[in-house]
């Protein structure tokens, strides 16, 4: 009994440590991870998309700077077009789909996340401070672009951020995301768990978060795009959303879009692929997205 005793506070000391290090290691994105293209690749993706390119740079509420490009059509549609990358990416990454919203008449505005890219700040914290970070792109859209409405489109932790941002800032009026993660905490388990079994999964990043939030004031449990996603669709007047999730999704399971889908089946849009990797729905079915996504976001909620 005794042996049986000590092995279960070393199994859970070892837990805890590990926990810890995940915390650690999923909020600091590598600097090698924050190389862009040269200037020049946005500047012909913006060129041959029949728009301009602006570099834009603002300050998060705390203090961090955050930087984007933006595509301006020669003859805009009225709307601005966030367009947020995934975790560990940077704007480069979704500059093609930058070039195909600017080619329909879209104010598009590609920031780089806090951490990423040529942004400031030295952690991420999945949605909690970004949500923020996406109002003041939407304050700073409103003021200089003349568009009358702001909309979005987000990949993987981008579309989450998205969907958080949807429940706490109403003049998000249209959101498209592609491979959201429901809650950030679900998404952390199941990433350890395809490691070790649930159970210590889930006690795993329980204790990560709860290091995370002592040790920074941050509570990454509140990275909960599918709160946000209720709390929006409580609104007199939602956002309309679609949700993108392929069967084959290694990385985020379609189960985390399912659940978000079913907070309000028949209002909700949602394109289910086949055999599609992780965020890979443009580069895969580049006729279809563009069909699908753009008629989305040109009919008004």
């Amino acid at each position: 009994m005794r042996v049986l005793f000590i092995a279960v506070l070393a199994l859970a000391g070892a837990l805890m440590i590990s926990g810890v290090i995940l915390a650690e290691s999923a909020t600091r994105i590598p600097r090698s991870f924050r190389w862009l293209p040269p200037r020049s690749v946005a500047l012909a993706a913006a060129v041959d998309s029949g728009a301009t390119l602006r570099d834009l740079e603002i300050t998060a509420a705390d203090g961090v700077s955050l930087r984007a490009w933006m595509l301006s059509p020669h003859e805009p549609n009225g709307t601005a077009l966030l367009v947020l990358h995934g975790v560990g990416a940077h704007r480069g990454h979704v500059l093609g789909h930058a070039a195909l919203f600017a080619r329909h008449g879209y104010t598009v505005i590609v920031p780089d996340h806090r951490a990423h890219g040529t942004s400031g700040g030295d952690r991420t914290t999945y949605g909690v401070l970004e949500s923020s970070d996406v109002s003041r792109w939407i304050d700073w859209a409103e003021r200089n672009t003349g568009a009358r409405r702001v909309v979005g489109y987000g990949q993987s932790m981008g579309a989450a951020i998205l969907l958080r941002t949807a429940g706490l800032d109403a003049r998000l009026s249209s959101v498209a995301a592609e491979a959201p993660f429901a809650t950030f905490e679900a998404a952390a388990t199941d990433r350890v768990a395809s490691f070790i079994s649930r159970p210590p999964a889930w006690f795993a990043v329980e204790t990560g978060f709860l290091w995370w939030h002592m040790r920074s004031g941050i509570d990454l449990k509140l990275a909960n795009p599918l709160a946000g996603l209720r709390a929006a669709m409580r609104r007199p007047i939602p956002p309309r959303v679609m949700l993108i999730h392929s069967d084959a999704d290694a990385t985020i399971p379609r189960w985390h879009s399912r659940k978000l889908r079913d907070v309000a089946r028949g209002r909700i849009v949602y394109w289910e692929l086949e055999s599609v990797e992780h965020t890979q729905a443009y580069q895969r079915l580049p006729e279809e997205f563009e069909e699908r996504v753009t008629l989305f976001f040109e009919e008004p909620r």
